[in-house]
């Protein structure tokens, strides 16, 4: 129901104690600018890495007083990637206040974000996944059960992170050791991957009011020679080309869209996902990882993607929110 003025109260909830909270932070600021203030009141709800909540930037007196702001919202948007907001935590509590949200449920969160999980899904599902294992590193001799035919050039990373903290590229796997510790700084958890050799794509998925599903368009990440798409290049200036629509034929993008859509049904997306792909000389996807909570300033892939279709930025966030409140309404 909207505000007594007329507007509807949205709580963005940003930050979060994990390694993206900054990244988050940015996704917040740049909805809050973005939102269309005729329709929208919009207040800001910051989680700090010390895990205390902050209102316009004065500290709240616990979490009862959060919760409070947060059941007399209208819809609030969470913008919390990776740990204790995208992983589902977040929307757990929002349901348990029973106030309608932007996004994927405890389900699609928890799951998407365990990318070793998430690869097996997909696998059962025929979608293409690369060659790894998941260790974990309190058990003794982790790299014990490292299978031998796995050579470099590998991929290390934390099971479950964002960014890519503490992702490393190993071309020897006498680094490997080295690699995982740096992984597990983040989650205990560590999956290696042989490198897969392909253009990067992402691509995204978008749930409209009424229901229906609506496929972005590709976009294709380019990075220097001999470097990966890591958090330098993610967030530093000139750190990556994006080119959108990615130069890419009509049936490629048609059969990453296809796999899309099979994997947002499959992990229960709701709201918007981003799929990250590694597309071989044949055209056909292989699954990277899958973001339910992509990064979200008007500079980021999701908005470039629709923006090649003509979604501006603004009507893109007012599809979220409709659709959260549609879907809340429906559920009522």
């Amino acid at each position: 129901m909207p505000s007594t003025d007329g507007r509807v109260h949205v709580i963005v909830v940003c930050g979060g104690s994990g390694a993206e909270h900054d990244v988050s932070v940015a996704s917040a600021d740049s909805i809050l600018e973005h939102l269309d203030a005729t329709a929208y009141r919009a207040t800001r709800l910051v989680i700090g890495r010390d895990g205390r909540w902050f209102r316009d930037g004065e500290a709240l007196p616990g979490l009862a007083a959060a919760v409070a702001l947060l059941e007399g919202a209208d819809v609030v948007f969470p913008i919390i990637h990776g740990t204790g907001g995208e992983d589902g935590t977040l929307a757990a509590l929002l349901d348990l206040c029973g106030v309608p949200y932007v996004g994927p449920g405890l389900r699609a969160g928890a799951v998407s974000m365990d990318k070793h999980l998430t690869k097996l899904l997909a696998r059962d599902a025929d979608v293409r996944v690369a060659p790894g294992v998941m260790l974990d590193t309190r058990q003794p001799d982790a790299l014990g059960s490292f299978p031998a035919g796995l050579d470099a050039p590998v991929f290390v990373k934390p099971n479950q992170e964002g960014s890519s903290f503490g992702v490393s590229r190993v071309t020897d796997l006498d680094e490997l050791e080295k690699a995982v510790a740096h992984a597990a700084e983040f989650d205990r958890y560590v999956l290696v991957e042989k490198e897969v050799a392909g253009r990067e794509i992402d691509i995204a998925v978008i749930e409209r009011p009424d229901g229906t599903l609506a496929v972005s368009a590709p976009l294709e990440i380019r990075v220097g020679s001999g470097t990966f798409f890591d958090t330098d290049a993610k967030y530093a200036e000139g750190g990556a080309e994006f080119l959108v629509p990615a130069p890419v034929p009509d049936t490629t993008a048609e059969r990453i869209g296809q796999v899309s859509l099979l994997l947002y049904g499959l992990l229960g997306c709701e709201g918007l996902a981003r799929f990250d792909y590694f597309v071989d000389d044949l055209g056909e996807p292989i699954l990277n990882e899958v973001n339910v909570v992509p990064g979200l300033t008007a500079h980021s892939q999701v908005p470039r993607m629709f923006k090649a279709q003509g979604i501006e930025y603004s009507e893109l966030l007012d599809i979220l929110i409709t659709t959260a409140l549609t879907r809340a309404g429906e559920a009522g």
